[in-house]
């Protein structure tokens, strides 16, 4: 009698799928919905684009971070670790923001169904960046 071959079932508690897939899969899935969600409330307005700005709030997020980091850790983490995180934030933070300024220009390009499509794949890569970032941490704080 030939063997039957089981069905393969992936579950989250299933050993044929690792949990950092799952884990993966819901960083893109989140960021998916809220970069729709930023473009389906998207609003056209009639200013410039302006990358000054989402820069310099991007720089001055990473700063709280890293001030925020300092105050509430209890054990003191190396300094070079903290320094590589709160630049990583501050980079994945700023990239963020440039990308929604675009907003208006993906709009005028082509029209609203574009936008909505457009921040939802930042949306995607802002999810992705996040799971890279949580395996950097992790990595670095062992």
């Amino acid at each position: 009698m030939a063997k039957k071959k089981p069905s393969v079932i992936f579950t989250p508690n299933s050993p044929n799928k690792k949990a950092s897939e799952y884990t993966f899969g819901r960083y893109l899935m989140v960021g998916a919905a809220i970069g729709g969600y930023l473009g389906y409330i998207f609003r056209v307005s009639e200013r410039d684009l302006n990358l000054v700005a989402p820069i310099a709030w991007g720089v001055m997020i990473g700063i709280a971070i890293f001030i925020f980091t300092v105050i509430m850790s209890k054990g003191r983490p190396p300094f070079k670790a903290l320094v590589k995180q709160t630049v990583v934030s501050m980079v994945f933070i700023t990239i963020g923001l440039v990308g929604l300024e675009f907003r208006n220009t993906i709009h005028g390009m082509g029209g609203r169904m574009a936008v909505i499509i457009y921040c939802v794949a930042l949306g995607l890569l802002i999810g992705a960046m996040m799971y890279a970032r949580s395996k950097l941490v992790t990595s670095t704080s062992k």
